[in-house]
């Protein structure tokens, strides 16, 4: 209770002294707004460099006063990151000083702005007077008609306006400044032709996205959670999407490979068919080796060995063809923990790692120390999934997220993930191999299926359709 009010005071203390900070500083912004806006306007050039030196004054003093803005701001953002009572009014005060500030600095640059091209006018005045008068004073001198009556006087004519000339000279580069365009007539020339309800509604748009900009700055602790479970909800409505479309892709490239399955066979059991027609036709012992010729000319088995490796390959098709429908590969990072290595035996070490996890079609389950590891093919330890289970580990609640695999031994492992589509991701994903394993069975298990069908006089139209013939012919034999 002590630290809690203690820590109260603490932050009633700082949220007055923003406040004093902030009210400062706007007083102040807004006199040398007024100051800026109600100057006098200058009469000639000495006016203008007074109204200058002054400006330059006062950008002086705005650089002076940014030490204070700046703390203002920070301890603005400092109440707003301990979620004050009073936060909403924090975050509006620090837009309106942010805003203020970005205005005083436009209205200072404008004003800086107007002066160079008030100066530069007034300059051009002032030379432009002293040249006119330069010239009305030279103008008579060039109207006299007076070309002298003696020698000596014309003499002394051609030096009068040698001299004359030589002050025209001299004061060229005076008039050829004079005709270069200042930067009034400049801008006038290069400036576009918006008018007065243009260039504030420009204005208005700048303001619009500073504050904006500074609304997202100053944001409250609430706001950047619900922002951050906004960001959430469209990644995870993005990650669905593109599973639903990647599920989609694999039901249309399951139901195809299927087809070609059963084309595949229905050819098979047509080539049967003709060729159990063609052993039952009349013919003499003479003509059985020319049935060996038809087996051999559809490509079929002419033994009942040769029949059993036939359907041997046919169920090893059968069971790449089931297991290609899900993903041939599926990795990730979990953490895992050892339960139990048999049915009565515990784990010696049963504390969490995490481990790089790789799921295959080889009915193997491997654990890598990281993707060095899994690119090297080095696994840490690699499982067998013949006779596992997998389930939602609902009775260990010390973490969330945690599913349990048990395998064909009676050993034991946990695994957590990040979340819970995460972990019925990888339920599904073991459960498919599982199935997988159980339903085809190992390369062994279906040898000894083979090895174990029945003879032929005993299969009843079993087989791919050409059994009959088989039987045919060893009666026959």
């Amino acid at each position: 209770m002590v630290e809690m009010r203690k820590r109260q005071l603490n932050d009633s203390s700082d949220l007055f002294k923003f406040f004093n900070l902030a009210r400062d500083l706007m007083m102040w912004m807004e006199t040398q707004m007024r100051e800026m806006m109600n100057e006098d306007k200058p009469r000639d050039v000495s006016g203008v460099e007074l109204l200058i030196n002054n400006h330059k004054s006062l950008k002086a003093e705005i650089d002076a006063r940014a030490e204070n803005f700046t703390i203002c701001i920070n301890l603005g953002r400092e109440i707003l990151t301990r979620s004050h009572l009073r936060q909403q009014e924090v975050k509006d005060k620090c837009v309106q000083l942010c805003l203020k500030k970005d205005e005083i600095d436009d209205q200072w640059m404008e004003r800086w702005e107007y002066l160079e091209l008030i100066l530069e006018v007034y300059q051009f005045a002032r030379d432009a007077t002293v040249a006119e008068h330069y010239l009305i004073a030279a103008e008579p001198y060039l109207l006299n008609d007076d070309l002298g009556e003696t020698l000596d006087q014309v003499e002394q004519l051609i030096k009068k306006h040698e001299t004359f000339v030589k002050s025209i000279l001299a004061q060229e580069d005076r008039f050829n400044a004079l005709r270069k365009l200042t930067k009034l007539e400049e801008k006038f020339l290069k400036a576009d032709r918006k008018d007065a309800k243009t260039r504030e509604l420009e204005k208005h748009e700048l303001n619009v996205k500073r504050r904006n900009r500074y609304v997202q700055e100053f944001r409250t602790v609430e706001e950047i959670e619900a922002e951050k479970r906004a960001k959430e909800e469209v990644e995870r409505a993005e990650r669905e999407l593109e599973e639903q479309v990647k599920r989609e892709l694999e039901e249309k490239e399951r139901q195809k490979e299927a087809a070609d399955v059963f084309d595949a066979a229905k050819a098979i059991a047509q080539v049967g068919a003709t060729v159990a027609t063609t052993s039952r036709s009349p013919g003499s012992a003479s003509t059985l080796p020319r049935q060996g010729n038809v087996y051999s000319r559809f490509g079929l088995p002419s033994s009942y060995e040769n029949l059993q490796k036939l359907r041997q390959e046919q169920l090893r098709i059968s069971a790449a063809v089931k297991f290609k429908g899900d993903e041939s590969r599926f990795e990730g990072q979990l953490s895992r923990k050892h339960e139990w290595e048999s049915v009565n035996r515990k784990a010696s070490n049963r504390s969490w790692d995490k481990v790089l996890c790789v799921l295959s079609s080889s009915n193997r389950f491997e654990f890598y120390k990281d993707q060095k590891h899994v690119k090297n093919n080095k696994p840490m330890d690699s499982l067998s999934l013949n006779g596992a289970s997998v389930e939602v580990a609902r009775d260990y609640t010390k973490k969330e997220h945690v599913f349990r695999l048990r395998l064909g031994n009676g050993g034991q492992y946990l695994f957590r993930a990040k979340d819970d589509q995460e972990m019925n991701t990888w339920i599904n994903r073991i459960q498919s191999v599982i199935n997988s394993v159980g339903t085809n069975g190992s390369p062994s298990d279906i040898t000894n299926k083979t090895k174990s069908l029945p003879p032929p006089d005993k299969q009843r139209g079993a087989g791919i359709g050409y059994s009959g013939s088989l039987k045919k012919d060893q009666y026959k034999k």
